[in-house]
């Protein structure tokens, strides 16, 4: 069984609140943007997505990754030497950043309540997972509510629902080239990258809080039959 999601706190914004969003984080209006919503943590792979956008910087010159998450749950506020791994993967990313040439390319968003993620999945063009290892992520059936075209990791579970080249697309973890592969087919692809969001919106109902509820209902009447 999957993990469920309520579909009812993941409401569209406003038009106006999205552009407030962008306007706040350097995003302009036709800059192409790949999101990742994740823990600053090494697992999650940002340096496999900073990678895949330097190899793109050329041919698709509107690029945006927007890196939104900070503290990581491995590691402590303090950390072990007065530093915590969070704070010490994002000064690597940072570096990793500034030695590809990318600092116009990448935004470190920190920290974001609900409302302004939601913001971020509405002006996202594709959402992007490359997890190294990972039971489960949550992001891509977010991604998939608002409809958008995902790019996932097979290190990370949620690949298990990606049909490559249907609803999304997937790569092998700490591959960059092929991320960067998948990305710019989503941004070639034009109007099958929009069915390829629409179709990972179906995929997505089977995650849904309520298609839950009516599993479980049909499990315990299952079972109640049986005595």
């Amino acid at each position: 069984m999957y993990p469920y999601i309520n579909d009812e706190i993941w409401t569209m914004p406003h038009p106006v609140e999205v552009e407030e969003f962008s306007l706040n984080q350097g995003i302009g209006e036709d800059d192409f943007v790949v999101l990742m919503v994740a823990r600053m943590d090494s697992m999650k792979g940002q340096d496999t997505a900073i990678r895949a956008v330097a190899r793109l910087k050329r041919k698709i010159p509107d690029i945006k990754l927007v890196l939104v998450g900070n503290g990581s749950f491995s590691g402590s506020k303090k950390g072990g030497l007065a530093t915590s791994k969070s704070h010490a993967w994002l000064a690597h990313l940072q570096e990793l950043v500034r030695r590809l040439k990318v600092k116009r390319r990448v935004i470190f968003t920190g920290f974001l309540n609900h409302e302004c993620i939601k913001r971020a999945y509405a002006r996202s063009d594709v959402v992007a997972v490359p997890s190294l290892v990972e039971g489960f992520n949550l992001t891509t059936i977010e991604a998939w509510v608002y409809r958008k075209p995902v790019v996932v990791s097979t290190g990370a579970g949620s690949s298990e629902l990606i049909m490559d080249g249907e609803n999304g697309f997937t790569h092998q973890p700490r591959d960059h080239k092929g991320l960067a592969e998948k990305l710019l087919a989503v941004y070639e692809g034009g109007e099958d990258a929009v069915h390829m969001g629409e179709r990972g919106h179906d995929s997505a109902k089977q995650c849904l809080l309520e298609e839950g509820m009516k599993n479980e209902w049909q499990v315990l009447e299952e079972t109640a039959g049986r005595f």
